[in-house]
């Protein structure tokens, strides 16, 4: 059980009936989309965390190219897919 104060209850009511949805199915989606937002940060905040340790340099060139705009290029690719599902999902950020 779920204790609500009288303020929450009346917004969620008002929320559930423009939407035309029970207050069990608004609460679920609200969580389930709070618990994704919370497990995107941190694969982000993990993410840039792992470069805060271990930075790429200009010298990062071999065989293979520069590693340098290969990650900056691959990062900014990441970012966008991201930013495009949290905008599918109606994140504002």
């Amino acid at each position: 059980m779920v204790q609500l104060t009288d303020d929450l209850l009346q917004r969620l009511d008002r929320e559930s009936s423009r939407r035309g949805c029970s207050r069990s199915v608004l609460i679920r989606e609200a969580i389930s989309e709070h618990l994704d937002r919370h497990s995107i940060e941190e694969k982000e905040r993990q993410y840039i965390e792992s470069y805060t340790h271990l930075p790429q340099t200009d010298g990062d060139r071999d065989e293979w190219g520069d590693l340098s705009k290969s990650a900056a290029s691959a990062t900014r690719t990441a970012m966008a897919a991201l930013d495009a599902e949290a905008a599918a999902r109606g994140d504002e950020w």
